[in-house]
């Protein structure tokens, strides 16, 4: 998929459980000029406003050997039910996503950011220049697990997380603040 269009400009959404996202090339995401943010995938805390009000929840989720090519924002962009944006349903919870052996070349403060989500698995990443850290948790994203990873040399830490995110952590030391 080349340059979507819409109200967000995100290359896909993707909600629910037991998914498997694999080997797609998204690319040439930008927001043409507009207030819109973005993004390569994305999994927002309210999902598809046709749905329960905890359709924002995701579960088992396999984001595995994608390319996400010349993205004005974030790769990944993952919120749970109880997002720091605000706008979740408070129900439910949104876990055990893995994304791994993905390319990526964005151009935000982060190249994957996880808020409200417990048990991430980011691994053997190659994150491209463009971004000030690959991986940001935040508000409660515990249990994640970082390994295996190609940063490129001009981005400043591979990782960094709130202190609420800190628990059952495994992976390289953080770094300042999400």
């Amino acid at each position: 998929m080349r340059h979507p269009s819409g109200d967000d400009y995100d290359g896909l959404r993707f909600f629910g459980d037991d998914l498997k996202i694999v080997h797609n090339t998204i690319g040439d995401i930008s927001p043409d000029r507009t207030d819109a943010h973005a993004d390569c995938m994305q999994s927002f805390a309210t999902g598809p406003k046709s749905r329960t009000p905890n359709s924002g929840n995701v579960n088992r989720v396999l984001i595995d050997g994608n390319r996400c090519e010349q993205i004005d924002n974030q790769c990944l962009i993952v919120e749970g039910p109880f997002s720091s944006a605000g706008d979740g349903s408070g129900i439910g919870r949104s876990s055990d996503i893995t994304f791994s052996n993905n390319y990526c070349d964005a151009h935000a403060s982060q190249a994957v950011w996880m808020d409200d989500v417990r048990n991430a698995t980011l691994k053997n990443k190659d994150v491209q220049r463009g971004v000030q850290k690959a991986f940001a948790l935040t508000n409660n994203s515990v249990g994640a697990t970082v390994s295996g990873n190609k940063i490129a040399p001009q981005i400043e830490n591979e990782i960094s997380m709130d202190d609420t995110s800190e628990i059952d952590y495994h992976g390289p030391t953080p770094r300042g603040s999400p």
